[in-house]
């Protein structure tokens, strides 16, 4: 403890270094708040610092109810940074800065949500949503929002849905795709008009089908498939 008191950046409380390691550790803080000390840096710098002027830096574990936060803490300057973790009935939220991400785990130990953001390579910064649903220890729905498209995965019976801009992707178990979107026209210049583009793999057949649903009926000449025409059963 000291009770020198000059002004608000003079240590008051300190602990885990030697009273200039502790004011070491205010000013690195002070003078840059984003600085990030490495471990050979915080080996000549104080554990727990508090000042007269209220700031509060701490390398460590926070133990509160429900929870945990490790970190550094800056109390007047209004930001934590560092892994947040809380706890209540075994289920979690964690604040990742090192993994830059915002995590969600069940009871089991399973993460319903994912919310990350990056940077790509061409410098773009970009933030995902993954979205997680189990049955038991079973992952069975998954869906993914990009900032340019939405996946949705069924890990049962191994479909796939794309959603962006354009058109609307389906893709089945077996390979089989459906592209239902619209596409531009142009004149030449620019674009003229968009119309409609449905692309089909695998067209259901007339005993595929219920009533008020679309099948294909194909031509054939000489035993040969040719065109086909859409068809709504009765």
């Amino acid at each position: 403890m000291s009770g020198i008191y000059n002004d608000d950046d003079d240590v008051a409380f300190w602990a885990g270094g030697t009273l200039q390691q502790a004011i070491l550790t205010v000013m690195r803080f002070r003078n840059d708040p984003n600085y990030q000390p490495t471990d050979e840096e915080w080996a000549n710098m104080a554990n727990f610092v508090a000042t007269h002027g209220g700031d509060t830096f701490l390398r460590g574990y926070i133990y509160a109810l429900g929870g945990k936060f490790r970190g550094v803490v800056e109390a007047l300057g209004g930001f934590f940074r560092g892994k947040v973790e809380t706890s209540v009935d075994g289920k979690r939220i964690v604040i990742d800065p090192d993994k830059n991400t915002l995590e969600m785990y069940t009871t089991e130990g399973h993460t319903t949500l994912i919310l990350r953001f990056d940077t790509s390579s061409d410098g773009w910064e970009y933030g995902d949503l993954i979205l997680r649903k189990y049955a038991g220890d079973q992952l069975i729905l998954e869906t993914t929002v990009y900032p340019e498209r939405i996946r949705i995965q069924n890990h049962v019976e191994n479909t796939d849905i794309i959603l962006n801009p354009n058109n609307v992707s389906f893709y089945g178990s077996k390979g089989e795709t459906l592209l239902v979107g619209m596409k531009p026209v142009y004149n030449g210049v620019g674009v003229y008009k968009h119309v409609a583009n449905i692309d089909c793999s695998n067209w259901p057949g007339k005993d595929d089908v219920s009533s008020g649903q679309v099948y294909v009926e194909y031509e054939t000449v000489e035993g040969v498939v040719t065109n086909g025409t859409l068809k709504v059963k009765k």
